[in-house]
């Protein structure tokens, strides 16, 4: 109840009516003060000239009075003569309150007398003089005078008469000081009537506001329930206000604000349930994606971890937990790097710049890898397990910024188990083919060159294409052998400082028979002053070898080669460039792998296995390298390929490179 009354106190305090009638009280009252003040200062003034004029009619009154009496008493000054001048002056002063001194002055300035002598009984009869030009000036004056004086410390006013003997002669004169003691009686009257008349109209004010107020808000008072039913949502309630005035249009306004409120409101529900059913239909079917996205990721074999901007884990299915032997609800927030780690072939962590994850979530790039381990703990959580994997991390992107990534893996331990057994499989078919094709050729040279005997031309011409295919078989043999030896870890790493300048012109004189046939120029540059680089000359022999026996080969008649050999940070860069055939655009994420030769080359060049790209690529990233390159159909291929400048590692092993 109190709470209720409470807010109905702070409704009327906020009310129109209550801030149009404290407007209209407040005009009312500072009209009403103004007039109040104007009154009581005309008063006041009224009151003054008042007391001034009765002075001066007292003074005129009065004077010849005094005189007489002084003339009497100092005529004949008898023992009770004073007494009777005395209590005859006090007499005449008594009648105007107002008069609080009178002295009689002689036209030299003498004091003949002076009243306070005669009230407190001081009266010596010894003559004193003033000195004051003013004074002076007014006693001699034949008629009457007043200013303003400051006696006693208070304003006063000056009224000095002049009074004339029988004979007609003026001889002194009477002076006067009024100090307006009755003034504050009168103003107090005025004040008091005053009080009186502003309280009764301030009631008659009350009363005209209180009624031209409810006139005048009741309609507003009206519309602003009309206006609060209708945001209540009642659109149904009107104003009934119908005079010809501003709140008469107000009405109206309101009244048609309500219809069109009602028709979009109506309209908004049909839409709003036509949204709702289509929300419905859409949250079914979203239902329905989400339980099919769940069974497509619980039936997966590979395992599907997507995480967030912040590496955490969102998402993970049923192979995932399976293969890193956690469970959901223990990883999921967690950040991805706690369930398992990522290492090299020899077992050392990854750079950060170089690790997968990152490089997918902060460079935005897909990463498809089968070269790296993972390493998690066993399912008691106290041994580490280690497994290749075989990765797809997929950076997710929303306006060009990426917010998380998804990644799918799996344990490729057989695959790797099956390419070694392929490897072993295809050495030993290799070494076992090596045999019998050397024979071949060598018999083959031997009947070529007549050692069993001279050849009819046609005879001659089949042992010529024997030999060639026994050639290019031999070649296809060792290239497979020293595949197996790259993939198995078996080639022996020797390295030594080596002049790079020396090494790439040995290769170019190696190939200087096939330039010339083909007219081709080729031009090496090596940066002054590169220093000898520790690293293993027939490797990388073979690394140029096949970059610009490749060039060489699918560059045209009159074409050009060019190598430059140059030094870029702690790295060692060669670029290897024709202006050949190029290789498709929708080829180009084949180059590198096995057997690969891109389509137009192949019609140029029959004679090739598609093995020299992949051996490249296999000895420099197991030199700590990287090769990459730009290719353009009809305009020819650059191949970059670069290596630490402190040097390849040595390693042993068992065998070295074939070469052809």
């Amino acid at each position: 109840m109190g709470e209720q009354t409470a807010r109905n106190r702070y409704h009327f305090f906020s009310s129109l009516t209550y801030k149009v009638g404290t407007v209209a009280m407040s005009v009312m009252m500072v009209v009403l003060a103004v007039f109040s003040a104007v009154f009581i200062v005309s008063e006041r003034q009224k009151a003054t000239a008042d007391i001034v004029q009765n002075g001066k009619t007292f003074a005129n009154f009065s004077a010849k009075r005094i005189y007489d009496d002084y003339v009497r008493f100092y005529t004949h000054p008898q023992a009770n003569d004073f007494a009777n001048f005395k209590n005859r002056t006090v007499a005449v002063l008594d009648q105007n309150k107002d008069v609080k001194y009178v002295g009689l002055l002689a036209q030299n300035g003498r004091i003949l007398f002076e009243s306070n002598e005669l009230t407190d009984g001081k009266y010596t009869g010894a003559l004193r003089s003033t000195d004051d030009s003013v004074i002076l000036e007014s006693v001699r004056s034949e008629t009457t005078t007043t200013r303003t004086v400051q006696h006693d410390g208070r304003h006063m006013t000056e009224i000095i008469v002049p009074v004339t003997e029988a004979g007609g002669g003026h001889v002194v004169s009477m002076r006067y000081l009024l100090a307006y003691d009755s003034l504050a009686n009168h103003m107090k009257a005025i004040y008091q009537r005053i009080a009186v008349a502003d309280v009764l109209l301030m009631v008659f004010v009350i009363a005209i506001v209180i009624f031209f107020t409810s006139r005048l808000t009741r309609p507003l008072l009206r519309l602003t329930q009309v206006a609060e039913q209708i945001r209540g949502g009642n659109f149904d309630a009107r104003g009934a206000y119908t005079a010809h005035d501003e709140l008469g249009r107000l009405s109206d306004a309101l009244n048609e604000m309500a219809d069109k409120l009602k028709s979009y409101y109506q309209g908004l529900e049909a839409k709003v349930r036509e949204r709702t059913s289509a929300l419905e239909s859409a949250q079914i079917t979203l239902r329905a994606n989400v339980q099919r996205d769940e069974a497509l990721l619980a039936s997966m074999g590979d395992g599907v971890v997507a995480t967030d901007h912040d590496d955490n884990v969102v998402l993970i299915n049923k192979a995932a937990e399976d293969l890193l032997k956690v469970k959901r609800d223990a990883v999921l927030g967690k950040p991805y790097a706690q369930m398992w780690s990522i290492e090299d072939e020899k077992q050392g962590p990854l750079p950060k710049a170089k690790h997968p994850f990152y490089r997918a979530l902060h460079e935005g790039t897909y990463i498809k890898d089968t070269d790296h381990y993972a390493v998690r703990k066993d399912e008691h959580g106290t041994e580490l397990v280690r497994f290749p994997v075989s990765l797809n991390i997929a950076p997710v992107s929303l306006n060009g910024k990426t917010i998380g990534t998804i990644n799918v893996f799996s344990d490729i331990t057989h695959e790797k188990q099956v390419d070694r057994m392929k490897t072993e499989f295809i050495s030993l078919a290799s070494h076992q083919l090596r045999t019998p094709l050397s024979a071949i050729r060598w018999f083959t040279e031997m009947l070529v060159s007549g050692d069993a005997g001279n050849l009819e031309p046609q005879q001659k011409e089949f042992l010529d294409d024997i030999y060639d295919s026994t050639r290019r078989m031999n070649d296809l043999v060792n290239s497979l052998l020293n595949i197996s030896r790259i993939e198995s870890g078996r080639i022996i790493v020797e390295p030594r400082p080596t002049d790079l300048n020396e090494l790439v012109q040995g290769v170019v004189n190696d190939l200087k028979a096939k330039t010339e046939a083909k007219r081709q120029t080729l031009i090496v540059n090596v940066h002054q002053g590169l220093p000898k680089i520790n690293l293993d000359p027939h490797l990388i022999g073979q690394v140029y070898m096949n970059f610009l026996s490749n060039a060489v080969k699918y560059t045209p008649v009159g074409g050009e080669i060019s190598v430059f050999i140059s030094r870029k940070d702690d790295e060692l860069i060669s670029q290897i460039s024709d202006n050949g055939y190029g290789i498709p655009k929708g080829q180009q994420d084949r180059v590198f792998q096995k057997f690969f030769r891109a389509a137009n080359a192949v019609k140029v060049e029959t004679d090739g296995t598609g093995l020299g790209l992949y051996l490249v690529k296999a000895i420099i990233e197991s030199s700590g390298g990287r090769v990459w390159f730009e290719s353009e159909e009809g305009k020819g291929s650059s191949f970059w390929f670069s290596l630490p400048m402190s040097g390849m590692e040595a390693k042993e092993g068992e065998v070295t490179l074939e070469t052809n």
